[in-house]
């Protein structure tokens, strides 16, 4: 499901893989013109996109990971102190495997102009660490990196970096 990283080479073949994809039934009628294909090339052709072909061609890429997570109530809503364990739910959106460990991407559309990232990196930081914690007991391994791609900024935002 969804676009084959390794299979593209220039703007046309998003767009071959989005007619696919529609044809095929696996998106709406109409959705492959929502889907702004310039900043998917754009993504695709960048450092962490390239990671993540490379990633893909090696069976190393996964995506839209469904977790649940348990966690103290205190660490979802700030102003509560209970050691209550509550769940929280969610879906990653792209993580990878590396030979140090895993390296987690979630894709962002929020507008923002030049100069912004570090408002959503804070904006997104605590959902960041969900992950990095349900990826961390799902596979056993640590996560090292935490990305956000901005599709606005057309620019990776890095979260965290635990390598070393």
């Amino acid at each position: 499901a969804g676009i084959d990283f390794t299979a593209i080479s220039e703007e046309k073949d998003i767009e071959r893989q989005l007619t696919e994809m529609e044809k095929s039934g696996k998106i709406e009628a109409g959705q492959r013109q929502l889907v702004p294909t310039r900043k998917l090339y754009h993504f695709f052709n960048s450092e962490l996109g390239n990671q993540m072909t490379d990633a893909m061609a090696q069976g190393k890429l996964y995506r839209e990971q469904p977790f649940v997570l348990g966690v103290q109530a205190k660490e979802v809503f700030v102003e509560q102190e209970s050691e209550q364990t509550v769940l929280v739910q969610g879906i990653i959106d792209s993580f990878y495997e590396s030979t140090d460990g895993i390296v987690l991407i979630d894709y962002k559309t929020d507008r923002l102009q030049d100069g912004q990232e570090e408002l959503l990196r804070k904006r997104y930081l605590v959902q960041m660490e969900f992950y990095r914690k349900a990826l961390e007991r799902i596979t056993g391994r640590k996560v090292i990196q935490g990305y956000l791609y901005s599709f606005s900024l057309s620019k990776s935002i890095s979260c965290f970096n635990m390598k070393g």
